[in-house]
């Protein structure tokens, strides 16, 4: 597994649960310091760390699935693959992810190298102040947010098992059946 390069020998011998709880306690730690009572709301200002310059994230796409994550996360990477078949079912409905790569522990050319090693399935942004996270309440990695295209938050999840991809589909269907 790739992210196994840069951890201690010590904890890439560990099981991938205590691996996982890790880097959750590492996450805690930084979103700690980061505050949870953002009210969830858009628009938030993030890094490019390809393209070098400042994106606004904000509504207009019919549902826009923000992602916080970190590469150093194995649930977090364990989802990309998921989040591609999503993107790929959904796009052309107007599906739009988003993925926000939180301060700790990132750099834009760490970020850069990344995204170069690897298809992502959506955008990828970098929340250098942590200020995106605050905002919208990124309380654990990974969070999963969805907003409709006025900016309503509809959906909060720690992963996409707790039916991310169940209420994407329910939103698309409810479009359709609505436009018949």
């Amino acid at each position: 597994m790739p992210f196994r390069r840069s951890i201690p020998q010590p904890l890439a011998a560990a099981s991938p649960y205590l691996l996982a709880a890790a880097c959750g306690f590492v996450a805690l730690l930084f979103l700690a310091g980061s505050g949870s009572a953002g009210a969830g709301e858009l628009p938030v200002r993030l890094d490019d760390p390809v393209g070098a310059g400042k994106v606004t994230v904000e509504a207009g796409a019919p549902l826009l699935h923000v992602v916080f994550f970190a590469t150093w996360c194995p649930p977090c990477l364990d989802e990309l693959d998921q989040l591609g078949d999503l993107r790929d079912r959904w796009s052309e409905h107007g599906y739009r992810l988003v993925l926000v790569a939180v301060q700790a522990r990132h750099t834009p050319a760490r970020l850069a190298r990344f995204a170069g090693e690897r298809s992502l399935p959506g955008i990828l942004l970098y929340d250098s102040d942590g200020r995106a996270a605050k905002a919208l309440g990124a309380d654990q990695l990974p969070t999963h947010l969805l907003y409709d295209e006025t900016g309503q938050q509809l959906l909060r999840a720690a992963s996409l098992d707790q039916g991310v991809a169940e209420r994407v589909e329910q939103l698309f269907r409810q479009r359709e059946r609505a436009s018949e």
